[in-house]
């Protein structure tokens, strides 16, 4: 027999799918007309306006269109539901692909990358491509943060009764005491040009996997953000 508490778990499930599927069907509204304005805009811009002033906004209106899809390709990603496809997946490899994508991001800024592995080979079972989502999330944004010419650092080891644990930290200026209890939530950011989602999406896909996403001071300066699993997979 089916008790109260499940019965409110299945409505909680059916209204987060209906949302998802709504979230994705406003997204494909505002999607057409917004490439129609680009792509118009854009031809309009090449075909030679005489006026340099003109040209100028024309291309500003082609910039926020692609910022605007972009915000909405995030929003995308963070209401799709999470149901990850477990596999065995090597973190070291994931690091090592995502060192090789952000090489012109670590090189503008004269960063290094530094990655250590305690267990090299360990295997954790999660969805590859969502994991690499969340670490690329994290990456990210400690080279966002970071000064010139310091290191990322990136482990994995062995955290709390033999589960994974991935570490990602950077020296950059911390974060305010007053912002960290919301620096997991949608739409809060310490970033000027943030879009509040990223580490919004890390949590969501670390929930789903049975981990948890967190945050702590880093000692001398900086941040350190870590995935950890807390259930046996």
């Amino acid at each position: 027999m089916t008790s109260a508490r499940d019965r409110v778990l299945e409505l909680e499930a059916r209204h987060l799918s209906d949302l998802s599927q709504a979230a994705a069907g406003l997204a494909h509204e505002t999607r057409n007309p917004l490439g129609l304005v680009r792509g118009w805009t854009q031809r309009l811009a090449q075909s030679g306006l005489q006026d340099a002033q003109q040209q100028e906004q024309a291309r500003a209106v082609v910039e926020e269109c692609d910022r605007v899809t972009a915000r909405i390709n995030q929003f995308l990603s963070f209401a799709r539901p999470c149901r990850p496809q477990l596999q065995p997946v090597d973190p070291d490899e994931l690091i090592a692909e995502l060192a090789v994508l952000l090489e012109p991001d670590l090189e503008a800024k004269q960063l290094k990358l530094h990655h250590s592995a305690v267990e090299p080979g360990k295997t954790i079972h999660v969805d590859r491509e969502m994991f690499r989502q969340a670490l690329f999330n994290l990456i990210g944004n400690a080279i966002q943060f970071s000064p010139e010419e310091a290191v990322v650092e990136i482990s994995t080891q062995t955290g709390q009764d033999g589960h994974g644990r991935i570490e990602v930290a950077d020296r950059g200026p911390g974060v305010p005491a007053e912002a960290v209890d919301q620096l997991f939530s949608p739409y809060f950011t310490t970033r000027p040009d943030g879009t509040g989602l990223g580490l919004a999406i890390v949590r969501r896909i670390a929930t789903a996997h049975g981990w948890e996403a967190g945050h702590e001071p880093r000692p001398g300066g900086g941040s350190i953000f870590w995935l950890e699993e807390i259930h046996g997979q």
